[in-house]
């Protein structure tokens, strides 16, 4: 019986050849389209509600980062957002957050929340902090609570100074004091007594280990029931750190 061989074809002639070379070649097309041409290259970079000069400086910072790639191409694709977010908030203190978008095909847009001054701390100059506890920028003329602190230290902007829990509580006595119409100028810190001097020049003592809340309403209670506001005038401080007592001394007048 004689047997029958069967003709191999080239492996150019084969069906899968072909498929394989128009799927490589289509590859390398679309690899082309995403990284290569001009449609997904980075064109306008967009930060809304910014004021120059540090809009224009954020644009650049942004700019800086578009080629830092393998391929040295402004492409959208290869963008690295989270090292452009590190690097604004590295170099601008005054940015609370950074926030960047892709809008493709050509648009970055960066929206940043800029930190709020809660209130000062000084030494020979005043600088800003914020309700986080963070020194961000010397102070101007700007008008907020005043904090001293008892032991001396240097300042280092970007550091976080106070604890956040910190600065929330004296936000806290500030903002439930001026409901009873007591307005402070400055707060003196002491290990763990917190000293406000009112406007009118007595003072109230908290402890910032123990329950704000619960020391804030003694004081409450204080002025609802004992002291009347000719009362307040001759005040030269209430303490509130111990227990339920609610310590008041009054000047010694003539």
């Amino acid at each position: 019986m004689r047997k029958k061989f069967k003709i191999k074809k080239p492996f150019y002639k084969k069906n899968r050849f072909w498929f394989f070379l128009v799927f490589l070649f289509s590859f390398f097309l679309f690899c082309y389209f995403l990284f290569f041409s001009e449609f997904f290259s980075i064109k306008e970079i967009e930060i809304p509600n910014l004021k120059s000069p540090m809009k224009e400086q954020i644009e650049n910072t942004i700019l800086e980062i578009v080629k830092e790639n393998f391929l040295k191409k402004e492409n959208i694709f290869l963008f690295n957002s989270e090292k452009a977010k590190a690097q604004i908030l590295k170099k601008f203190l005054t940015i609370e957050e950074v926030k960047i978008l892709k809008k493709f095909p050509k648009k970055i847009e960066v929206l940043v929340k800029e930190r709020e001054p809660a209130f000062l701390i000084c030494s020979q100059n005043c600088y800003l902090v914020d309700k986080s506890g963070i020194l961000f920028k010397e102070a101007e003329n700007e008008n907020f609570l005043k904090i001293e602190k008892e032991e001396k230290f240097d300042f280092v902007l970007g550091e976080k100074i106070f604890s956040k829990d910190f600065a929330q509580k004296i936000l806290k006595i500030k903002e439930e004091t001026e409901k009873l119409e007591i307005f402070s100028e400055k707060v003196k810190i002491e290990k763990e007594r917190a000293e406000f001097e009112t406007k009118e020049g007595w003072k109230i003592f908290f402890d910032l280990t123990k329950d704000v809340d619960f020391q804030l309403k003694k004081l409450k209670a204080l002025f609802e029931k004992e002291i009347s506001k000719e009362k307040r005038k001759n005040l030269e401080y209430i303490d509130l750190r111990f227990g339920d007592l609610a310590s008041v001394k009054y000047k010694n007048l003539k």
